[in-house]
This record gives structure tokens, C-alpha cells and sequence, in this order.
């Protein structure tokens, strides 16, 4: 069986173009046999989690154990997120199951569901997506999307829209400008 692979690397990424995770560790070769505990072997590495490792291709380890180790070990400290539509009970269940995760909104249900209550308007205003689309993906701090988001109610009149009140009331689980700072490997959608 083929070894697993994950690569470590950090953002921003170094001036190097190499990052040497493990110095002491010569890299592990497919051929050999899995390290020991004698010969500084994967049981014996400690990886800084102080820097900000994600994951990727490159890394390999020779058991499945090490690589679920070492992914179980890099969601601790960066933390995991899960994805869902706007299901009350699911939410009461992540709450109370996965208590530490983020919990965030699926942008693909998100956006269907502004097709589903107001749909007249991605036929009528070819502008509408386009808006509705920003204010989830694009704007990176908070006072922009407050200000695109304002605007997007002032231009279609969504004062009194009770989906367009209910939907900002979940920004911080949908915006990018509050979700930015969570681990979710770029992955918005289920």
C-alpha cells in the first residue's frame, strides 16, 4: 500500500522555497521500513504548532495511525469547522456534539435559498447575484461588508424582508469577513 500523504507548510509561506518541518529527521523513504523509536522515528517527532502549518501534499507517512495522528493532532490546534444548511435541530446538535467546532452556513444552500425567496430578483436585476454574492465572499472586514450589505437593503428595499433579517442575523456563520479566521481549507460549501 501506498503512503499517505499531508505536507505541513506555513503561511506566509518563508523566503526559502523549501520548509524543513522535522530538521533532525531525515525524510522517510517509501522503501524502507517504518521508522523506530530508536532511529528518531515518527513517535518521536514534535512539530511547533506555534507556526501556522496547513495541511497538503508532500508529507508521508508510512502506517495510516501516523498520518490520523498527525491530522487529529494539526484539528486541535487549528481548529475544525462543519458546514450546514439552516436545519434548527442540526445546529442544537453541533452545539452540544462538537462543541468547540465553527459552525458555519453552506454558501451553495445560502445561495439557493436566495433563489428560493427572491428568486424575481436574479431574473429582473442581473446586478442581484452579483451583490448578494460579495457580501458573502468577498468582503474581508466587517465595516465593508456592513457597508455592501446596507447598500444591498437600501437598493432592493429589504427593510421590512423578514429572509434579508433572518439571513444578516446569521452573518457571522456565512460572511467571509467573520469566518476568515477559520480553519475550513477554502471548503464554504457541503
Amino acid at each position: 500500500m501506498a503512503p499517505l500523504s499531508l505536507t505541513p507548510t506555513s503561511w506566509p509561506p518563508p523566503s526559502s522555497s523549501t520548509v524543513d518541518l522535522f530538521p533532525s529527521v531525515s525524510p522517510i523513504s517509501t522503501a524502507s521500513s517504518p521508522p523506530s523509536m530508536d532511529d528518531g522515528g515518527l513517535e518521536e517527532r514534535e512539530i511547533d504548532w506555534s507556526k501556522d502549518y496547513s495541511l497538503g501534499f508532500g508529507m508521508e507517512f508510512d502506517i495510516e495511525t501516523d498520518a490520523y495522528d498527525f491530522y487529529k493532532d494539526h484539528g486541535k490546534v487549528m481548529g475544525f469547522s462543519v458546514r450546514t444548511n439552516q436545519d434548527a435541530a442540526m445546529e442544537k446538535a453541533i452545539s452540544i456534539v462538537m462543541p468547540d467546532v465553527t459552525h458555519g452556513l453552506c454558501t451553495f444552500h445560502l445561495q439557493q435559498n436566495a433563489l428560493k425567496h427572491l428568486g424575481h430578483l436574479y431574473k429582473d436585476d442581473s446586478d442581484f447575484g452579483k451583490n448578494f454574492s460579495a457580501c458573502i465572499f468577498e468582503c474581508i472586514e466587517e465595516e465593508e461588508l456592513v457597508q455592501v450589505w446596507d447598500a444591498l437593503v437600501k437598493k432592493y428595499d429589504f427593510n421590512e424582508n423578514m429572509w434579508i433579517k433572518k439571513t444578516w442575523g446569521l452573518g457571522e456563520k456565512w460572511a467571509h469577513a467573520y469566518l476568515k479566521l477559520s480553519f475550513t481549507t477554502e471548503m464554504r460549501s457541503t
